[in-house]
């Protein structure tokens, strides 16, 4: 049994969270940053200490509260991270895709952000037992470096957090803002290709990987499949290994309540 788990389904907001009215945002961001913000195209560019000032007292009652609350953010803000980690002991934290490495430097053009900083830092996070990272096939847009690889991301996210604290994900439902269409599960054409050349779709998603093709294509079933191979490299290739990534850790963290399949009461008609 696979649960899968996207961004934003379970968690909260840190822009929410701070300014619950759009305009009070940007009014607020105006006001406190000197107009730096009018220079941007949009509130990202504020800093995660910058939101996490104004929302302690929010992330302490989500603390309280025994709520999980998922990290959308980017390798830039994994040492702000740790100090949410620190700060908020018995806060549970989810990383979501392994803090978008490659994402992150091929959209916003961060040409100084290196691949052993970003390593560095997860492995930095990972020291804090309350967080948890969630392994996904929508680590981003592979470049042509092969140090940007996201089977070697993965790898490294599973090597640090271990079996007991990787949690997969999929992209599913936000990939269908960007291809409406996606259902998230392997197409028939996929399908059908992979049955005349004899290779499951897992193994065509490793092959993309390694040639730099763009993970935004890679279907749910592809990307379990390359996050399977990915915890083989690191060591955690057991099949108790596979059921705390695939389904136990998520039900673990979101209090998550799986019915055997089969098992739902019927409906009358």
């Amino acid at each position: 049994m696979i649960c899968t788990l996207s961004p934003n389904q379970i968690g909260f907001s840190l822009r929410k969270l701070a300014f619950p009215n759009r305009s009070t945002e940007e009014s607020s961001i105006q006001r406190d940053t000197g107009g730096s913000y009018r220079k941007a195209q949009s509130a990202q560019v504020i800093t995660f200490m910058y939101y996490l000032s104004l929302i302690d007292d929010n992330i302490s009652a989500i603390e309280h509260l025994s709520l999980p609350f998922d990290l959308a953010i980017g390798p830039h803000q994994l040492r702000h991270a740790c100090h949410l980690a620190y700060r908020h002991p018995r806060l549970k934290l989810v990383l979501n895709h392994c803090g978008l490495p490659v994402y992150y430097t091929a959209a916003h053009g961060v040409n100084n952000l290196a691949f052993s900083s970003w390593r560095q830092d997860l492995e930095f996070l990972s020291r804090y037992p309350n967080v948890s990272c969630k392994v996904t096939g929508a680590t981003g847009m592979a470049t042509n470096s092969n140090d940007w690889c996201a089977l070697s991301s993965l790898s490294h996210a599973v090597s640090c957090f271990g079996s007991d604290r990787c949690i997969f994900g999929s992209g599913w439902p936000l990939c269908r803002l960007i291809e409406p269409t996606q259902t998230g599960w392997a197409d028939q054409a996929i399908m059908a290709k992979s049955l005349d050349t004899g290779e499951v779709p897992g193994e065509i998603a490793v092959k993309r990987a390694r040639r730099g093709v763009p993970l935004s294509v890679l279907n749910m079933w592809e990307s379990a499949r390359l996050v399977e191979y990915a915890m083989g490299d690191a060591g955690y290739g057991s099949i108790e290994d596979k059921n705390k990534v695939f389904s136990l850790n998520a039900q673990s963290i979101y209090s998550l309540t799986i019915r055997p399949y089969g098992s739902c009461p019927k409906t009358l008609r």
